[in-house]
């Protein structure tokens, strides 16, 4: 085991160890099970959807990309249509396809309870960012908090067939952008040793959570272990609505992670 590795198994809270569970004499466990047993639809429905896909890509693409993003994806091999529409030929799509990864690696801060994504492997997590909670107390919902994000994730991590932990709240108590990012982040990563995943709201915010995470890992060799956290992007379409006409966050994040990967 290389020394980092020994340096993931960390505990949040003294005598307890993200990822294990009460009762079982401190062995971690977790449920993994191979998926494409269920089949609701035959394969030449499945196949039909993926022919679907790109032809949609290849004949309706996305409208008003800024000229940047434009000249960028023009760059890569798409095309452009008569009225400004933006498509991507089957066959570059296909060769994007080919050349990404069949399996992805999801480390978690306790080593044994990451995940390898593929294969037909299925994982279970949580999701959604909700701005409210029910309070058990009272009955009613009321703006969600750190605290509430902490105690959902300590959830996670102590249930054995919820496999990762996706933020599924917004800490609305938090004053600023970056106090949402880098207390969500640490919230999370305080909570479990599975994997987990944050957001951003601003490319700016991305180093600061990085060096936490090589604190809290007790490396401080820059930015190498990136890949510890996942990030949901979800403004793409806002993007391709030529709303903004400079690059935006959203690609500087993107360029700063592809750069982070380089050094892995």
């Amino acid at each position: 085991m290389s020394d980092i590795s020994r340096r993931r198994k960390r505990s949040s809270t003294p005598g307890e160890t993200p990822g294990k569970t009460p009762g079982q004499d401190g062995q971690a466990f977790s449920l993994r099970a191979k998926g494409g047993r269920f089949k609701p639809l035959t394969d030449d429905k499945a196949a039909l959807i993926v022919e679907k896909a790109f032809a949609i890509l290849e004949t309706v693409g996305m409208e008003d990309a800024p000229d940047w993003l434009r000249q960028y994806l023009l760059d890569k091999g798409a095309s452009q249509r008569a009225d400004g529409r933006i498509t991507f030929a089957r066959a570059a799509v296909e060769a994007v396809i080919a050349r990404s990864p069949s399996t992805v690696a999801l480390p978690g801060f306790v080593e044994e309870l990451g995940l390898e994504i593929g294969g037909g492997r299925v994982h279970i997590g949580t999701g959604g960012a909700a701005v409210e909670v029910l309070d058990p107390g009272t009955g009613a919902y009321r703006p969600s908090t750190l605290a509430d994000l902490y105690r959902l994730m300590r959830i996670v991590d102590r249930s054995q067939h919820i496999h990762y932990g996706v933020r599924p709240v917004v800490a609305r108590d938090m004053k600023t952008p970056f106090d949402l990012d880098i207390n969500t982040a640490f919230a999370c990563l305080k909570a479990t040793g599975k994997p987990i995943g944050v957001s951003f709201d601003s490319a700016g915010h991305v180093g600061p959570v990085i060096e936490m995470f090589d604190i809290a890992l007790g490396e401080f060799s820059g930015l190498g272990d990136a890949e510890r956290l996942a990030v949901n992007v979800s403004t793409l379409y806002r993007e391709f609505r030529g709303e903004l006409d400079q690059p935006t966050d959203v690609m500087e994040a993107f360029g700063l992670m592809a750069e982070l990967r380089k050094t892995l």
